[in-house]
């Protein structure tokens, strides 16, 4: 049976812990799924998808065209990316390594912004340069969205089967490296989407099989964000852990184990550097509208607008976001929208947000999957009274909140 994910978080010692990243840990800072990239490649070089995975569409995109449109296609649906919520609080513990399946470069941006040393390996040629001995180890296993044979360096992006053909030396230097990092008590955690996803499953295979070599045992944990019951039984029948989840629930359990003196943010202008927990709890208003696309088919489906969708213009006004902007604008502490379920009072709510950050204010939504801590909140109001800032948070249905801590 599947365990909690609690359970898992509690046999882990970040020291000791090999992270596996899947397109599942991405994705909710806005990298693209493998779907998604299939869609696109097959729009843009009038491809019939029929079934195709990644690596075939990319090969025919190539040979109908060529490789540079490939890449810059690609390098537009990354563009802007920037780490959110749980992922900047990755730097926060000192995992033993990272490995992962993306090309984005959310994890290199997350380290950076928290001033915390990263080796970054995306190539065999990488391998070849003195490793530092304080930085965390991160093994990009299919290369990096910023370095291709485009742009005059010696490898490439793995996209295609003769990318795959032609860097099976840097894998099998990468799968050395995951055997040593999986030494006795050590345990690895495989976080993504589910496995469905192609790479993800061919990964955990190559992990399981290293695990039955060298006789680890039990110490391989998959955390996925899909459940699909079935699938994990098969996988703890081959003696692994299995638990549901997602990287904000993972990151927010990891949070609370943590010592309270851990720290790894120097000061950003951000209140949120100093209440690092509340990260996996939260959207920055101002992340989601610099890195996120208008799409209105969300909208189209009954679902609110998001951020990306209003700051887009995909949206009409509601009238009650003049009188909720102006009353926070002037001093009001709690405005409250009330109003029958489906009449869009998420999306006025979001409308407001926007404007008061245009107007100078810190904006946040809490993630209404989790507790909402109130007591962290007022002392982010304090900090920022103290420094002479404004800041809102938003709280959908905040009656489901009213019994939190």
């Amino acid at each position: 049976m599947p365990i909690e994910l609690r359970e898992l978080v509690a046999q882990l010692t970040p020291t000791n812990t090999v992270l596996i990243f899947g397109a599942g840990a991405s994705m909710p800072s806005g990298a693209p799924s493998v779907t998604n990239l299939i869609r696109e490649i097959s729009g843009e070089f009038d491809i019939e998808p029929d079934g195709l995975s990644l690596a075939e569409i990319t090969a025919v995109a190539e040979m109908k065209r060529n490789r540079h449109d490939l890449i810059t296609l690609l390098r537009r649906l990354f563009k802007g990316l920037k780490a959110k919520g749980s992922l900047l609080n990755l730097p926060r513990h000192e995992w033993k390594s990272i490995y992962t399946t993306n090309y984005d470069e959310l994890v290199e941006d997350a380290y950076r912004r928290a001033k915390k040393p990263l080796q970054v390996f995306a190539s065999d040629f990488d391998f070849k340069i003195q490793s530092d001995p304080i930085a965390t180890k991160y093994f990009k296993i299919h290369g990096t969205i910023s370095k291709d044979s485009v742009d005059g360096a010696v490898f490439n992006m793995i996209l295609t089967q003769m990318d795959y053909d032609a860097t099976a030396d840097y894998r099998e230097a990468l799968y050395t490296r995951l055997r040593a990092d999986m030494n006795p008590g050590s345990q690895v955690v495989v976080i993504g989407q589910s496995l469905n996803d192609t790479h993800l499953r061919d990964l955990a295979e190559t992990v399981i099989a290293t695990n039955q070599k060298i006789g680890a045992g039990g110490r391989i944990f998959f955390l996925l964000y899909e459940q699909n019951d079935n699938r994990a039984l098969l996988y703890e029948q081959r003696g692994l852990r299995v638990a549901f989840g997602s990287l904000d629930t993972f990151m927010a359990e990891m949070d609370a184990k943590a010592p309270a003196t851990a720290t790894a943010y120097h000061d950003t202008g951000s209140p949120l550097d100093t209440f690092q927990s509340l990260r996996p709890l939260t959207l920055d208003v101002n992340d989601e509208v610099d890195t996120g696309r208008p799409n209105a088919s969300g909208i189209f489906n009954g679902w609110p607008a998001r951020y990306p969708d209003i700051a887009g213009g995909l949206t009409f006004d509601r009238s009650s976001v003049d009188d909720v902007v102006k009353f926070i604008d002037e001093g009001g502490a709690i405005a409250c929208l009330l109003g029958a379920s489906g009449v869009g009072k998420t999306t006025a709510a979001r409308q407001a947000m926007l404007r008061l950050k245009g107007r100078g204010y810190f904006a946040w939504e809490h993630k209404s999957d989790f507790p909402l801590h109130s007591d962290q909140w007022i002392q982010v109001g304090k900090r920022l009274a103290a420094s002479d800032k404004k800041g809102v948070l938003f709280v959908d249905d905040a009656h489901n909140h009213v019994s939190d801590p």
